[in-house]
């Protein structure tokens, strides 16, 4: 899907400076985004910051499944 690469790009490029806890990966917060968009003169439009949310979502499912295995096999 084309129309999506510039939003993964994005998403991308967010992750890369996510904080992380206790507990694994943190969320990309709106003030993250906010920051982000300043920076780099992107103006992302509701529909992309919510997509943003949604790969975010799945991120974080994904990495939480893989440390709920690793705790397991200990």
């Amino acid at each position: 899907l084309p129309i999506l690469q510039h939003i993964w790009g994005w998403f991308l490029e967010l992750s890369r400076s996510r904080s992380s806890g206790g507990f694994g990966p943190n969320p990309i917060s709106y003030q993250e985004i906010r920051a982000w968009s300043e920076l780099t003169g992107v103006r992302p439009d509701n529909i992309e910051v919510q997509t943003i949310q949604v790969l975010d979502l799945t991120y974080l499912s994904v990495q939480a499944d893989e440390i709920r295995k690793r705790s397991q096999k200990r």
